[in-house]
């Protein structure tokens, strides 16, 4: 699993939506702040997920993708709110 776009994110809102595409895999994961990782919405193909961003300064979320050869390596953004 690889990132397109920016891993580094800067926004004035307090919730977010992020998305991409996956190849190969068969589950997408993700992690937003304290818990465990949580399945992700749509398909393991194009898949999304909401970020609350809260009252925190700055937010990690971690996405994950498993397949036939296993879980990838984590993929990790980190959501600064101004």
């Amino acid at each position: 699993m690889s990132a397109r776009g920016r891993t580094s994110i800067k926004t004035t809102r307090k919730k977010l939506t992020l998305k991409g595409t996956s190849t190969n895999s068969t589950l997408i994961q993700y992690k937003a702040g304290k818990g465990g990782f949580k399945n992700a919405r749509g398909t393991a193909a194009a898949w999304k997920f909401p970020v609350r961003l809260g009252t925190k300064k700055r937010t990690i979320a971690k996405v994950r993708a498993t397949g036939p050869g296993g879980k990838s390596k984590v993929l990790k953004f980190t959501i600064t709110r101004k």
